[in-house]
């Protein structure tokens, strides 16, 4: 799902629609959001808009799914830039380790896109469309995560089954409660130290139950 850059283009008129649908989101938030209103915006019909959009709930779950795009983009790139040591075992380490700030980074940057990410038009945008292929999750990415360090070692294999649904719900519930008005106080280098250890946490905790069970 691809995101216009400089407003509407012939042709591009889906993109355009959603840049501008997150744009007023961001000034306004979902009071009084309507799809008239986002093609007013752009500069064509309602007509317009409607072949592309049925209705404000389509254009959200578009707007959700471009969410989920850029999501994982900033995954892969932190995971890349994180794949480094000496071991396997520090290499994937690494990938873990970023792929967890890069979820609650992206968060804090865009709470108003994470807000519709979060709801139900977020789940729509990762249900499967005949003909369109849906973004992928944090789950996967988390997932891919988990079964390198279960490869290199550092993960016991029985800590793998529901790990990465575990680890993303410790990862959301530090996103949600350290944002704006949350109950997570403290400065950037304090929310950046109570992040590694929620990641600790997560860990130890995968590596505890794997070893009860």
């Amino acid at each position: 799902m691809k995101r216009a850059r400089t407003g509407y283009h012939h042709g591009d008129l889906r993109n355009a629609l959603v840049e501008a649908a997150l744009k007023r989101l961001q000034e306004s938030g979902l009071e009084d959001f309507s799809l008239r209103e986002v093609a007013r915006i752009v500069g064509v019909s309602p007509n317009a808009a409607y072949r592309h959009y049925a209705n404000k709930s389509a254009l959200l779950t578009a707007v959700a799914g471009d969410g989920f795009v850029r999501l994982g983009q900033r995954i892969q790139r932190a995971q890349a830039a994180g794949a480094r040591g000496a071991s396997a075992t520090e290499i994937a380490m690494g990938r873990f380790r970023s792929a967890g700030r890069a979820y609650v980074e992206f968060a804090a940057e865009h709470r108003v896109l994470f807000s519709v990410m979060q709801g139900e038009y977020g789940l729509r945008a990762l249900v499967p469309v005949e003909g369109q292929e849906a973004p992928a999750s944090p789950l996967e990415a988390l997932s891919a995560a988990l079964d390198a360090l279960v490869e290199a070692g550092a993960l016991p294999n029985t800590a793998r089954e529901g790990g990465a649904i575990k680890v993303w719900s410790l990862l959301h519930g530090f996103a949600i409660l350290s944002g704006e008005d949350g109950p997570v106080e403290g400065t950037r280098a304090e929310r950046t130290r109570l992040l590694e250890g929620v990641i600790d946490l997560a860990l130890d905790g995968l590596r505890g139950g794997a070893a009860s069970a």
